[in-house]
Order: C-alpha cells, then sequence, then structure tokens
C-alpha cells in the first residue's frame, strides 16, 4: 500500500528537526560544513547558532523556522525545504544571512577566516530578486529514492505560485558535484542557469566546500 503524505509548514516543536536538516543540506553528498570548516567551529557550536537563528525566526533567509515547510507520514516529518521569495523585504538573503551569523563570530575567527572566505568568494552566485528561493532541500536518509523532494518541491511551487501569481520563477543553487539532487531538481523541471567554478587547487576549496562548482537552476513559471 502506497503511504500517504500530508505537507505543513514548520512550528517551534520542528526546530531540532530542521536544524538537524540544515546542517546535513550544508554538508551536501560529502565533505565539510563550510560555516564550520570557514571559521573553525565545532559542529555541535554550529547547530547551536542555526538553533538560535531559527528561534530568531528572521524571514527572507533560508534559516527562518516559518518559511521551512515539511513533508511528512503518520505525523512524522520525512523531508524539509526552506523557501523565500528573494530580496522581497529589500535585503538580500546573502546580507540577513551573513549578518545573523556574524553575531555569533568573534573578530579573530573573521580574521583567519579571510583566505578561506576569498577561496569560497569564487563560488558566490547572484540570486535574482523576486524569484521563489528553495535552500536547505533535505530528505531523512531512510525514507530517500521514494521521490519525496520532488513532492515537497511540487508542493511548495503551487502553493507559492496560488499566492502570488506573477512569481516569476523558482531558483535552487546547489554543488555542482551533486549528482544526485541535480537529477531530483531537473526532473522536477529545473534547467542550468549559471555555474562557478574553483580556478586553484581543487584540495583547498575541499577544505571549506563539498565540491568545486556550484550551479545555480531555475524554473520559469511563465514559460
Amino acid at each position: 500500500m502506497d503511504m500517504l503524505y500530508s505537507i505543513r509548514q514548520a512550528g517551534l516543536a520542528d526546530m531540532h528537526f530542521v536544524a538537524q536538516g540544515i546542517l546535513e543540506a550544508e554538508r551536501g553528498a560529502s565533505g565539510p560544513i563550510p560555516w564550520c570548516a570557514l571559521f573553525n567551529i565545532p559542529e555541535k557550536a554550529f547547530s547551536e547558532i542555526v538553533l538560535e537563528i531559527l528561534q530568531e525566526d528572521i524571514a527572507g533567509q533560508e534559516w527562518c523556522l516559518s518559511q521551512f515547510w515539511l513533508l511528512e507520514a503518520s505525523a512524522t516529518p520525512s523531508a524539509g525545504l526552506s523557501a523565500w521569495i528573494e530580496n522581497e523585504s529589500g535585503q538580500s538573503s546573502a546580507l540577513l544571512m551573513s549578518t545573523l551569523v556574524y553575531h555569533f563570530i568573534s573578530d579573530t575567527q573573521r580574521t583567519e577566516a579571510q583566505e578561506r572566505l576569498k577561496r569560497l568568494r569564487q563560488l558566490q552566485l547572484n540570486r535574482s530578486p523576486g524569484y521563489l528561493q528553495l535552500e536547505s532541500i533535505f530528505v531523512q536518509p531512510d525514507c530517500r529514492g521514494k521521490g519525496l523532494a520532488g513532492q515537497l518541491i511540487e508542493s511548495v511551487l503551487q502553493h507559492f505560485k496560488s499566492l502570488h501569481p506573477d512569481l516569476p520563477g523558482a531558483e535552487i543553487q546547489l554543488s555542482g558535484e551533486n549528482q544526485a539532487a541535480l537529477k531530483s531538481y531537473v526532473k522536477a523541471g529545473f534547467i542550468q542557469v549559471s555555474k562557478a567554478e574553483y580556478s586553484g587547487n581543487f584540495q583547498d576549496i575541499h577544505e571549506v566546500y563539498p565540491g568545486h562548482s556550484k550551479i545555480l537552476l531555475r524554473k520559469e513559471f511563465n514559460i
């Protein structure tokens, strides 16, 4: 018998599930969690930072608890993602995110991270203002291979399209080396529109990012 799934927004009771999902999404298929590697933060301490940011619930960036959508079966969350419209408040998500995270980072950590930040900036891709952003997409390990990410993405897209009929489209950013996720998003109708590649020694970028390239996928709604 096929399992029946439901989609809902996250609440306070889901905070630890969402935080764990964020860590897994940041880590990607393999490799370091970029924030931990950049600022030499232990994973446990970083998890606490994520929980504090989720509690603040600042809209317009990917670690906002009320912007997370969960797919669940029998009242048990199986997958999740963050969704927001870029620059809706007049501020970019990158600025909001860096401001929130930097509140927990010491001056010494920032200074020591400068060289690592230079490497990571080579992979920076700009989000399109007015487009729906889907990030921190994760599926519980024992629920993978069932197409749950695709189901969740489609439900969230339909929800936002009904609320915002003029919404031009949606975007996803991910490591170019995460082929499993890429295949899933392409199946959901996304196409690659931009790519950034690290120009130096791949080992250097792999110290702070799970790959040596980043791609921007987009799905246009009005085509």
